[in-house]
């Protein structure tokens, strides 16, 4: 099953291994944590012998979206693109507070007729933050994509 904002690509590049791996380690900050820091190159992250991690440094969007990369061969790349793990830590402790603050409001001060209307507000709110936060990912995700394409010069996707 397909997890919410993830995307796989299969893109083919005309660079070999060695010339990928030095594209991207002279324009990626190394870091262990993908952090945003104010940096002019164009990736934050991890580079290893054959897979990367990195996010975009494009303030302020660029962390919302991982890019996890693998070299297969000389001529290809699979690439999977997903919510940065602290968006989805943020997400979950959001709607917790506001499910318990909705909890001891409607159990303290509510008639039931207010509760269903209040719970139907609640699953409004909530799907519309999760909503802004996939928003978030999307840009994200186009800019850091098309950022590596040309990085890497590559062929297709």
């Amino acid at each position: 099953m397909k997890r919410v904002s993830e995307d796989n690509y299969h893109l083919k590049c005309a660079l070999s291994a060695n010339e990928v791996r030095n594209r991207l380690s002279d324009r990626t900050l190394k870091k262990n944590s993908l952090t945003m820091v104010s940096t002019d190159l164009d990736f934050i992250g991890r580079i290893q012998e054959n897979s990367f991690s990195i996010i975009d440094s494009f303030f302020p969007t660029g962390v919302a979206c991982v890019m996890s990369g693998e070299l297969k061969g000389n001529l290809e790349i699979h690439l999977t693109t997903s919510l940065h793990r602290g968006f989805r830590v943020l997400f979950t402790i959001w709607a917790i507070g506001f499910a318990l603050a909705f909890i001891i409001l409607g159990i303290t001060q509510l008639t039931s007729l207010e509760f269903l209307g209040l719970t139907f507000v609640f699953l409004i709110a909530v799907s519309l933050f999760r909503l802004f936060i996939h928003g978030v990912y999307v840009i994200a995700r186009n800019r850091g994509v098309n950022k590596l394409k040309r990085v890497l010069e590559l062929i297709n996707s």
